[in-house]
């Protein structure tokens, strides 16, 4: 199995948290240009992304830094997420709380791995679009431990292609749509946040999709 690295730069725009209304069209992942036969092992790092239940009383602000693992199915039509972790390799995640209100470190997991992702196409522009996932944060405050546990029924997130690479950009006028449901703020509150992706291989082959 061929591993590829995706590198994710972290900035400031919103991971969709709801699945779009547009009609969508089955795309593909290339490898050097060619079509992807078999599996290919991807690695997926993130250098900051923000957790946010915006309608928790005690309203923290969760910055992880994550090594999500996975690979291609279905000849790049597909690929599945099977690992969340810190970049210490370790899960729960290690991060911590920017408001102050979590005793750090904060504790994070996630959840109903693994996480199903399609390659689709709207129009000329391509989309990663994943079915569900799940994020636990344990928040140790001055009253006790909170647990919050959020959970996205879709995420939807644009890419393009460089001479680098895979760029991948969400926005945040689609993040607002319809974000996920928690188990301390209730429907609609939950958020991930963060900006572009990068994706690029150490070992000299590029990860596109198709034109």
């Amino acid at each position: 199995m061929r591993r590829v690295t995706m590198a994710a730069l972290i900035c400031g725009c919103l991971f969709v948290l709801g699945a779009s209304s547009q009609a969508y069209a089955a795309g593909e992942l290339l490898w050097n240009g060619g079509a992807i036969s078999g599996s290919l092992s991807l690695v997926i790092t993130a250098e900051q992304l923000l957790i946010e239940d915006m309608g928790a009383a005690f309203k923290p602000d969760i910055l992880c830094s994550v090594l999500f693992t996975g690979e291609t199915v279905t000849n790049g039509t597909n690929f599945q997420i099977t690992q969340v972790l810190d970049l210490a390799e370790k899960s729960p995640m290690s991060c911590v709380d920017d408001a102050g209100v979590c005793t750090n470190p904060v504790s994070v997991t996630a959840g109903n791995l693994p996480w199903a992702v399609k390659v689709e196409k709207v129009g000329a522009i391509y989309h990663f679009v994943v079915a569900r996932f799940r994020f636990t944060v344990v928040c140790t405050t001055v009253i006790g431990k909170i647990e919050d546990t959020c959970e996205v029924k879709g995420e939807d997130e644009t890419a393009e292609n460089l001479v680098e690479g895979l760029l991948s950009e969400i926005t945040e006028a689609e993040a607002t749509e319809d974000p996920g449901e928690c188990t301390q703020g209730g429907a609609k509150q939950g958020l991930i946040e963060g900006d572009v992706s990068v994706y690029t291989d150490p070992a000299g082959g590029v990860l596109t999709v198709s034109n």
